[in-house]
């Protein structure tokens, strides 16, 4: 045995190694315990770490739960037009199925004048001086614009810096003399008013010289076109208040051939979206059977089992198969939860759409669709107890268990705070090894000491007996 072999070692004075044994020793009672803490504490970081799976896995459905949350999301259509050339015609989210006709009588337009020309764009004005002019758009005067620095390009600076609705620019329309050949210089302002009827401008100025519309190119007017055979005017040729959710830019006129508006509903992202957040589904309860199964023997994979028996995780499962398979809690006339669009869930707890009982139900009856998901409503608060339908219930109760003070956020904590109780203990054991190596070492020392002397007697002793045998003996 190892003490026996210790023993004779003292006993033989053969200088044993006291700091090794010593240690030794320290190692066997140390190192059990040692392991048995590590252990803890590499079980709580799988835990940690499982649990950052954990959320990542539901804020994945909750992300699929977004896109069907909001009513806007269930309003995405799409537009044939069969005039792209005289109109473009666009959805919003708040487009309606419909068909309609698009008569475009006249375009709105800005009035636009061009000035009498000058030699340059530096031309002196007003014999240098500082002067006022005064726009008066739409039949209102508006504060004088004073013209600091009196040149044509100085009128240009002076009514754009005012930013009263006119813009000015200096255009080069200099020209070449059909009888000397030369070319002749000519800079005129253009000034662009707003567009549309109430765009009209004038001006007024006491500069000889100066004539701001000494060339008119083109008068104020609004756009006139025909919606389902009514007659609308709008300032603008962008016009988005006379189709629900139709954007409409107005390009040319077609009096007399009506393009043909065709606005469907867009059911395919719905069902794409629908098909999306039971895909997220079964994700994420494969996750958590990874989570929960076995421990992969791969040291790598720090995921696999690291939830094993955590009744948290079976409550959390039990809950996100609530939010799937419960009566929506804004019911609509006819369907009253996902099941009812086709939801099915297999005996291994794996869920799948019947897309034929959800194609009826987009077409048949998508009101109630849009209601059970989204309860009809926009930018749903996550606070308070309102119902929400399918989707708002679902996103508020994800955030529930995954936000800082969250039921996953509370079982990691936990596990931290373990952690750190473990490193407690992992360092009283340090320390207590550390009083036991010394004690050791002491002991030890003493004990080869005495046997050093030990040692030393008995060979005086045998000396002695050797020299008085000698004696006896006459050898």
């Amino acid at each position: 045995m190892a003490s026996a072999d210790i023993i004779g070692a003292l006993g033989a004075g053969s200088g044993v190694d006291v700091k090794a044994l010593a240690q030794s020793l320290v190692d066997v009672e140390k190192m059990p315990r040692e392991e048995a803490i590590n252990t803890k504490i590499n079980d709580q970081e799988r835990r940690i770490a499982g649990y950052s799976a954990l959320m990542l896995s539901l804020e994945t459905v909750k992300t699929a739960f977004q896109k069907l949350n909001d009513l806007n999301d269930f309003n995405a259509g799409t537009v044939n037009n069969s005039a792209p050339t005289v109109v473009s015609a666009v959805t919003t989210s708040a487009a309606v199925p419909g068909r309609h006709t698009i008569e475009v009588i006249q375009l709105a337009a800005a009035q636009r004048d061009a000035s009498n020309a000058f030699a340059s764009k530096t031309a002196e004005l007003n014999g240098g001086a500082p002067f006022n002019l005064t726009l008066t758009i739409g039949g209102t005067a508006q504060t004088p614009v004073s013209v600091d620095t009196a040149t044509p390009q100085g009128v240009v600076d002076a009514i754009n810096a005012a930013n009263q609705g006119v813009s000015a620019q200096i255009i080069d329309a200099g020209y070449t003399d059909p009888v000397t050949g030369g070319v002749v210089a000519a800079f005129k302002i253009l000034l662009t008013g707003p567009t549309g009827e109430s765009g009209a401008f004038s001006y007024s100025s006491s500069v000889a010289g100066l004539d701001l519309a000494a060339d008119p190119l083109a008068s104020a007017s609004n756009a006139t076109v025909k919606v389902d055979g009514l007659t609308v005017t709008r300032s603008s040729n962008a016009v988005d208040d006379v189709i629900p959710g139709v954007y409409l830019d107005l390009l040319s006129t077609n009096a007399g051939s009506p393009a043909d508006i065709r606005v469907t509903r867009d059911t395919a992202s719905i069902k794409e979206n629908l098909q999306a957040v039971v895909k997220a589904y079964n994700d994420a309860v494969n996750d958590i059977g990874i989570l929960t199964g076995a421990r992969s023997e791969d040291p790598e994979d720090i995921y696999s089992g690291s939830l094993k028996g955590d009744s948290t995780v079976r409550l959390i499962k039990s809950k996100l198969r609530e939010m799937f398979v419960a009566d929506a809690s804004t019911p609509g006339a006819t369907l009253t939860a996902f099941r009812d669009l086709g939801l099915d869930l297999d005996r291994t707890g794996v869920m799948s759409l019947d897309e034929t009982k959800l194609d009826s139900a987009l077409t048949n009856h998508f009101d109630d669709v849009v209601t059970i998901f989204s309860a009809s409503t926009n930018n749903q608060s996550e606070f308070g107890v309102a119902s929400r339908g399918i989707a708002g219930d679902a996103i508020k109760s994800i955030n529930d268990l995954i936000s800082s003070r969250g039921t996953i956020m509370t079982q990691s904590e936990g596990s931290q705070t373990r952690i750190d109780e473990y490193k407690v203990k992992l360092e009283a054991l340090n320390t207590r090894m550390e009083a036991l190596l010394l004690r050791y070492t002491k002991q030890f020392g003493i004990m080869e000491t005495m046997v050093g002397q030990s040692n030393a007697l008995r060979e005086s002793l045998t000396a002695t007996f050797d020299g008085m045998m000698a004696m006896y003996t006459k050898k």
